[in-house]
């Protein structure tokens, strides 16, 4: 049995003024969500919210309609959430997931989760191409690069004010020197991250030759009026090409969960994914893993998206209590050599002594700390629920899904913070047997006025007008 941490969500930040050009300043929908997995060996329980976010500059707007939890294959045992951007080179997730399982057919199977969740993929790496256009493409890579440059931009001119309030001087040769070193650390920190599935160091340096005029524009507009030198110039370009096929958190994703069985499983599995968009035709796509429920491993439970209140329930603590009681232990620690050695009159050998000894202890013990409170939340707090989910029954997996997606839009409602999780739960159960099973769905309208929908969706006969309902 495991309890997995999913990734955070970002808050997924606009560029700012970037001038007048539309493709780097636009506004962004996404999914600030909350969403849920429960697996254990009959079924999955997947909870999502219906909040999502759009942002334009300073501006808010939270609607609370949106699916993100859909089948993904039409009448088989599997299920896709989303999270993140809420669309993918301007198209709605939910309408490619609909395009694809209608192009896929209700005779679509396949022996394992997995063949699901990497055709989904081969879809948006190929047939998809085929229906959105190129330039379109260019221009939703552009817009990230242009995020990304403006955020490195508001942090140089950071620098600057406070390197001119130090009053340290702001000639231009300062003002390049100050700026270079800035940019050398981005880029430094974003060849630190990992490539993208199926990308390497050939195919940055492929896009410097060949995107080499489009990255100088965008880093002309972006820094208009900043000192910059040719060599940063060039390292700003670099930066470009390294961040379209590098893995990051920061610049806009969409995460795609997709769970259920396989024709040739008799348990569940989960496989999970982030998308970032196209690069010269080909997907940024960067593989998350995923779990398989087996005779040895007998329950799953994971967050995405926002998922600090379901770590909360896990851990029996906020996380942020944890990080910030082990960051304590060992600043306290820290201090323990000076406090052994002050006053104590030793002569300059044996406080050197004295201190490395009581640094190495100071070491060990906020180790044994982090190992003890480790153990302590897994066999008291994790490990009692996962036993629980492993013997739950379907209806009290939905349940449970549902309540942790609950509770982190209650923590929402009731602080100082957005309201980015909200509005109806959808929750979907899927089993071997029974296949994919709504719990609780949501619709944009009324059932009763649309019998046509819901006799072609879920294959019931159609009511006459006479029973209520309309026809039209």
């Amino acid at each position: 049995m495991g309890y997995v941490d999913a990734p955070d969500m970002p808050v997924q930040d606009g560029a700012g003024c970037l001038g007048s050009d539309p493709r780097w300043h636009r506004a962004r929908c996404v999914f600030m969500t909350a969403e849920v997995a429960i697996m254990n060996r009959s079924a999955v329980a997947l909870a999502a919210d219906s909040a999502a976010t759009l942002r334009h500059g300073g501006a808010w707007k939270i609607f609370n309609s949106e699916n993100k939890l859909m089948m993904l294959a039409e009448g088989r045992p599997v299920g896709v959430m989303v999270y993140g951007t809420a669309a993918f080179v301007g198209v709605p997730w939910e309408t490619l997931v609909k395009v694809f399982r209608k192009q896929r057919g209700a005779n679509w199977r396949r022996s394992h989760l997995s063949d699901y969740a990497d055709e989904l993929v081969e879809f948006l790496e190929r047939e998809l191409l085929t229906m959105t256009d190129p330039s379109d493409r260019v221009a939703d890579a552009i817009g990230e690069l242009g995020e990304r440059l403006a955020r490195i931009r508001d942090e140089l001119e950071q620098r600057i004010f406070d390197h001119a309030e130090a009053g340290n001087s702001t000639s231009e040769r300062s003002l390049k020197i100050l700026a270079a070193h800035s940019i050398t650390e981005e880029l430094q920190r974003m060849q630190d991250r990992g490539f993208l599935d199926g990308m390497d160091a050939q195919d940055a340096g492929r896009l410097r030759r060949e995107w080499g005029d489009l990255f100088q524009d965008l880093i002309d507009e972006v820094f208009r009026g900043v000192a910059l030198s040719d060599a940063s110039i060039n390292k700003l370009k670099r930066f470009c090409a390294e961040a379209l096929v590098r893995e990051s958190q920061d610049a806009p994703y969409t995460g795609v969960v997709v769970a259920g069985f396989g024709e040739d499983q008799l348990y569940p599995s989960l496989r999970s994914f982030l998308i970032h968009g196209y690069v010269q035709d080909r997907l940024r796509v960067k593989s998350r893993g995923g779990s398989d429920i087996s005779n040895e491993h007998g329950a799953f439970l994971a967050g995405f998206a926002q998922q600090d209140m379901v770590a909360t329930f896990m851990e029996g603590a906020d996380p942020d209590y944890r990080e910030y009681g082990n960051a304590f232990v060992r600043s306290l620690l820290a201090e323990l050599p000076d406090m052994m050695t002050k006053g104590l009159g030793l002569s300059n050998v044996a406080e050197v002594a004295v201190r490395d000894r009581a640094a190495t202890v100071a070491l060990r013990v906020a180790d044994v700390v982090d190992k003890e409170l480790t153990e302590f939340r897994d066999h008291g707090h994790v490990q009692p629920v996962l036993s629980t989910i492993a013997s739950m029954p379907k209806d009290g997996l939905g349940e449970v899904a549902e309540a942790l997606v609950n509770l982190t839009s209650l923590k929402r409602r009731t602080t100082m913070a957005l309201e980015t999780v909200g509005g109806p739960v959808d929750v979907a159960v899927i089993s071997k047997g029974d296949g994919f099973v709504w719990l609780q769905r949501k619709h944009y309208f009324p059932s009763e006025l649309n019998p046509r929908f819901i006799a072609k969706h879920f294959h019931q006969s159609e009511p006459s007008s006479t029973e209520g309902g309309t026809t039209a």
